[in-house]
């Protein structure tokens, strides 16, 4: 009896160079398919991260116009409300604790340049000896704007709380500063929030280069009770 032994198959060049080629063509394919499944992965935390932010952001911005709205409600359930029934409401709302990154609430009437002097004096009796109406000059993140003797002034009048950094902007004339006039105009014009560029608190103008924040305003308009305001040229002859 004979034993028979089968000797190996013989592997060609171009069968070695076929297998090589189809394991690195296997090798790519899913070194790309990995790369696209991480990059799907990456780009969905991504958005999913954005709406998270954008929600936030959308909730805090609604949060601050309702309390503007509010805010104007006293100013037209009173013609003339004083610093501290304003001091009082402010308190009541709790603002720093339950509004996260607001400086302060403010109110700005406009003075005619003929009432400037009477304007000044009741604000001096009201409290304030040092007040005056002053002009913005051009810093980084204000742009100052000429102003007429004729034109009419928008001072900072009421702002709380009332701290060493608020009272710093007290009687700063916003129509003298391009950013904040725009706001004031739109949001007059049209009844609705106006939210300014970006722009620097007075209140931070003491501060060291580098901690200066960005910020920005947003302006409510407050009309005179019974007035129309149902167009541009009405809401423009109510506004207060």
């Amino acid at each position: 009896m004979k034993a028979f032994s089968r000797a190996p198959l013989a592997r060609s060049p171009l069968t070695a160079l076929l297998v090589l080629l189809v394991s690195l063509t296997l090798a790519a394919f899913g070194a790309v398919m990995t790369a696209r499944y991480f990059h799907a992965e990456t780009e969905a935390r991504f958005e999913q991260r954005s709406r998270v932010i954008q929600d936030a952001i959308s909730y805090g911005m609604n949060s601050y116009v309702n309390l503007l709205v509010h805010s104007a409600g006293v100013f037209v359930a009173s013609r003339d409300v004083s610093r501290e029934e304003f001091r009082n409401f402010v308190r009541s709302i709790q603002l720093r604790e339950r509004y996260p990154g607001i400086q302060g609430i403010g109110y700005v009437p406009i003075v005619k340049a003929k009432e400037l002097a009477s304007h000044t004096r009741r604000a001096r009796e009201a409290g304030l000896p040092d007040y005056e109406v002053r002009d913005f000059r051009n810093t980084q993140g204000n742009i100052a704007l000429p102003r007429k003797p004729e034109d009419n002034r928008y001072p900072i009048y009421y702002l709380e709380p009332m701290d060493a950094e608020n009272r710093l902007a007290i009687g700063m004339d916003f129509a003298t500063e391009r950013r904040r006039k725009v706001a004031m105009e739109r949001a007059r014009d049209s009844g609705q929030p106006a939210v300014t560029e970006t722009i620097l608190l007075v209140q931070d103008k003491n501060q060291p280069e580098g901690r200066q924040e960005p910020s920005f305003l947003i302006f409510y308009p407050v009309y005179e009770p019974g007035m129309p305001t149902a167009t541009i040229e009405q809401r423009r002859r109510a506004v207060r």
